[in-house]
């Protein structure tokens, strides 16, 4: 099914210490541009959303270090400025791992609603797919001082997608980002076992 993307590049990285996107992985490519590969294989329009550190179409956030929800709202407007009113993608860059079959897989679910998958208990907003609906109800929740994306989803119809679906198309370390240290030492593991011919778990 049609469906647009906005690859998100613009956050602080407190907890890390290091710009995400930046993070060179195993191949030589950034992790942003490894996402943004992935997001252009399946999303058109798709666009990043931050400083650009991608060859996507760059739309700068209008509230830089406002956090996802605002980069949401900056993403919608743009995709509507361009023509396009259906459901959209959303990705951080920090998901190294993250494939084409599942962005395919949240894209496929008939509807306009919002699609999140549930990893071990977690909603996955970050690699998600939102709908109109969900995204035309950002510019007020903005104005209401609500910046989380939490307070979107609690007001908007989601179909949550959980382990015994996205399996089928994805492991668990598709949904795997580096927030800490810890995260980015996973990472570099992950990668070692990768290129070792090693399978990580499922």
């Amino acid at each position: 099914m049609p469906v647009a993307g906005l690859l998100l590049t613009g956050g602080q990285s407190r907890r890390l210490g290091r710009d995400k996107a930046s993070i060179v992985l195993a191949d030589g490519r950034t992790c942003a541009q490894t996402v943004a590969s992935v997001l252009r294989e399946v999303a058109d329009p798709a666009f990043e959303v931050g400083p650009g550190k991608t060859d996507l179409r760059t739309i700068h956030d209008d509230l830089p270090g406002a956090g996802p929800l605002a980069a949401l709202s900056t993403g919608w407007d743009a995709l509507v400025e361009s023509g396009y009113w259906g459901a959209s993608l959303l990705v951080a860059c920090d998901l190294p791992f993250v494939t084409v079959p599942l962005l395919r897989y949240l894209a496929s679910i008939p509807g306009d609603d919002t699609v999140i998958p549930v990893v071990k208990g977690e909603p996955q907003y970050l690699c998600a797919r939102f709908g109109p609906a969900s995204m035309e109800r950002c510019q007020q929740l903005l104005g209401e001082e609500r910046r989380s994306l939490k307070s979107l989803v609690e007001e908007s119809t989601v179909i949550w997608i959980g382990r015994d679906d996205w399996i089928r198309v994805a492991s668990e370390e598709s949904f795997d980002d580096i927030d800490t240290l810890q995260d980015l030492n996973n990472l570099r593991r992950l990668e070692r076992l990768r290129i070792g011919g090693a399978k990580p778990h499922q």
